[in-house]
C-alpha cells in the first residue's frame, strides 16, 4: 500500500493529517494525525501503526496482524541483530 493510499483511506475515515515526513533512514514516511495517531508507511508497502491507537488504525486500513504473520509463513533464521535504544 502506498503512502497516498494510506493517507486517502485514513482521511476518508475522519483523521486529520498533522505532519507527513520522510523517515530518518529514508525507507518510507511517517504520518502523524491530530489526535496522536502515528502510522509508518514503508516504500516496500509495509504499514505499521504506532501508539495507543494501533487497533483503530489497523481496523480502518483492514490490516490484521495475525493474518499477515500467518501468510508470511515460517521465517528463515538469521544471525543479524538490530538493536534500538531510545526514549520519548
Amino acid at each position: 500500500m502506498s503512502v497516498d493510499d494510506v493517507l486517502r483511506k485514513l482521511e476518508s475515515q475522519g483523521l486529520i493529517l498533522k505532519d507527513k515526513k520522510r523517515n530518518g533512514n529514508d525507507t518510507g514516511y511517517q504520518l502523524r494525525f491530530t489526535k496522536g495517531e502515528i502510522v509508518n508507511v514503508f516504500d516496500n508497502g509495509t504499514v505499521t501503526p504506532q501508539g495507543k491507537y494501533q487497533g483503530v488504525i489497523r481496523e480502518m486500513l483492514g490490516i490484521d496482524s495475525h493474518r499477515a504473520a500467518a501468510a508470511a509463513g515460517p521465517s528463515k533464521s538469521s544471525r543479524k541483530v538490530f538493536v534500538v535504544y531510545g526514549h520519548d
